[in-house]
């Protein structure tokens, strides 16, 4: 089951954060904005046990999920884990026929060559609540005008 599938469906939705652990400071500010919007996140540093289960973890947090978005970067694009988790989230989106895969570029590396066709946020120059609005309107979440003690018009 996927994300709005399952029983006892919940209206809460949730996002399966995949990265590049040196975009993490970056992530860190994109995970408690989500967080702070009602969006459940699933990240390695909540959602995995360590060892060989990682493929398992991952497996489950994109089965989990309504969405992955794909923190992407010059950093990410070659990683093992996140290079993974986009072939993870291929075989999903083939199995339930919906895609799953948004991206969030961080930088001007150009997006994989089959890969045009999806969501792709950039965040150059974009605040912190910029991106996130745009995160939500992809998950097709209402938005709520909320304050926080961060500085959401920051970049992120």
């Amino acid at each position: 089951m996927h994300g709005l599938d399952k029983p006892g469906f919940s209206t809460t939705v949730s996002v399966f954060l995949s990265y590049a652990w040196t975009d993490a400071s970056r992530v860190n500010k994109l995970d408690q904005w989500l967080r702070d919007h009602g969006i459940h996140i699933i990240r390695d540093v909540d959602s995995f046990m360590a060892g060989s289960q990682i493929p398992d973890n991952i497996w489950k947090a994109v089965l989990s999920a309504d969405k992955v978005v794909a923190v992407y970067s010059q950093q990410s694009k070659n990683r093992d884990w996140p290079s993974f988790e986009h072939q993870i989230a291929e075989k999903v989106e083939q199995l339930i026929k919906t895609p799953v895969w948004v991206y969030l570029r961080l930088d001007e590396t150009p997006l994989r060559a089959h890969d045009p066709h999806r969501i792709a946020i950039d965040a150059q120059g974009k605040t912190l609540k910029q991106i996130g609005l745009e995160i939500q309107k992809s998950l097709n979440i209402p938005v709520e005008h909320t304050r926080f003690d961060y500085d959401e018009d920051a970049p992120l």
